[in-house]
């Protein structure tokens, strides 16, 4: 093998390689409109070590929903009833919402999962007594009729845990389909190019 054709299929098959595995945090959490509906998901793994143990949370209601207000935000994924644990992570407020919405969804499935948030009590995150850290988070949940402009918008970005982060993404009208990081898509052109230089010098 030559080493135009070594280097064009090394490219290529790096290139590919990346589109199928997008970067992200380890736990997303992502607001994306589908149609004339917004879906609420969470995916990914959580290290849970190094966060503060309050106490038993009592059990998850079954009943997902948004709330973001004056003295309070909540996301609540709660797909079961399993009893549930609460770990502190921050003393403030963080301000993920941007304006004033409440509702409980219309579907849920997969995991419960809470992220709360108010002006009084530290940032939490409330999990299934089960749930062992490191181990996969995903839920979602689905409000009909609803669009990210209805929910008053979300505050994007990273929140840094002791051992993990939890990312706050945004799909507008996109279905929730991904778009490929730049630097995947440069890869992969390059690696196209370097093999139609390859088949032509042959």
């Amino acid at each position: 093998m030559t080493y135009r054709k070594f280097l064009a299929r090394a490219l290529t098959v790096a290139a590919l390689s990346m589109l199928g595995n997008p970067a992200q945090s380890a736990v997303l959490i992502d607001f994306s409109e589908v149609g004339a509906d917004l879906v609420v998901s969470v995916s990914g793994t959580l290290d849970i070590t190094g966060l503060t143990h309050l106490a038993y949370g009592g059990s998850s209601t079954g009943a997902s929903s948004i709330n973001s207000g004056a003295s309070q935000d909540y996301l609540i994924f709660g797909a079961s009833a399993a009893p549930i644990e609460r770990y502190d992570f921050i003393n403030t407020r963080i301000p993920v919402f941007a304006g004033t919405f409440s509702a409980t969804a219309d579907f849920t499935t997969g995991d419960s999962f809470y992220f709360w948030n108010s002006n009084t009590n530290s940032a939490r995150l409330f999990l299934e007594d089960s749930f062992v850290s490191g181990s996969a988070l995903n839920a979602t949940m689905t409000f009909l009729n609803t669009t990210l402009v209805d929910i008053g918008g979300i505050n994007t970005g990273t929140i840094t845990l002791a051992n993990d982060t939890i990312e706050f993404t945004v799909n507008a009208n996109t279905g929730g389909a991904s778009v490929p990081a730049p630097l995947s898509v440069a890869l992969f052109g390059i690696g196209l190019a370097a093999l139609r230089r390859a088949r032509h010098a042959t």
